[in-house]
């Protein structure tokens, strides 16, 4: 990574108690798997598009940019739809939960 680039994405956070649940099921993964750099469960989100290396300099306008874009978009409702690993299921690097959004609510965002 270049000197003063930030590896940035944008992502909803999500709501504490789906994050507890989620912490739960991580911690019994865990049991089974060494060696494996697990998340805090408390930074688990959804990521909706993965910037890349950002000049140090562009961050502040990004984070504005996307203030402005969620700024009175009303609150929305989503339910976890299945879980699988990237790039296999037999050996992931990333582990991912599906998400339903009948209403589109994060859509729209």
């Amino acid at each position: 990574m270049k000197e003063n680039h930030l590896r940035l994405f944008i992502a909803v956070p999500l709501p504490p108690l789906l994050k507890e649940e989620i912490g739960k099921v991580l911690d019994r993964l865990r049991q089974g798997a060494g060696g494996v750099r697990w998340v805090r469960a408390e930074n688990v989100h959804i990521t909706l598009k993965f910037l890349g290396n950002v000049p140090g300099e562009r961050v502040r306008e990004v984070a504005q940019a996307m203030r402005r874009a969620a700024e009175g978009h009303a609150p929305f409702e989503i339910e976890i739809r299945g879980a699988g690993g990237f790039p296999t299921d037999r050996s992931p690097r990333v582990l991912w939960i599906g998400i339903g959004d009948e209403r589109g609510g994060l859509f729209e965002l």
